[in-house]
């Protein structure tokens, strides 16, 4: 496989009856770490395979095993980091009071900061 058929795009229009892999072919797979830093994102190879199987943020990444390698397509990344960013725009969960002091400690902020 040459370097041009890994990274070409297809723009064409997905059918709901594509499949996920017919997708991620179609747009052109790269190594999830190699669509992330296309995309300006370094990651390490355990992070690209803890998105690609477990997920985070409450989105987890497209990806298709080929010949023993995840695969992903800079499509499929952007597609990733949007869902990430909707989740966030939810209420944030409430956390413990040890957990928020320690959080207010590391940036130098003294406890009930910011409260009126």
């Amino acid at each position: 496989m040459t370097w041009a058929m890994v990274t070409r795009e297809v723009s064409t229009s997905i059918t709901s009856s594509q499949t996920a892999a017919e997708r991620l072919l179609d747009e052109g797979v790269l190594t999830i770490v190699e669509a992330a830093r296309w995309e300006g994102i370094d990651i390490s190879s355990k992070t690209a395979l803890r998105w690609a199987l477990a997920g985070t943020g409450g989105a987890k990444l497209e990806s298709i095993r080929i010949g023993g390698r995840r695969m992903t397509s800079r499509a499929a990344m952007r597609r990733f980091v949007a869902a990430q960013q909707q989740d966030r725009r939810r209420e944030p969960a409430a956390i413990g009071r040890e957990a928020a002091d320690r959080v207010l400690a590391a940036h130098g902020l003294p406890r009930g900061a910011g409260r009126d």
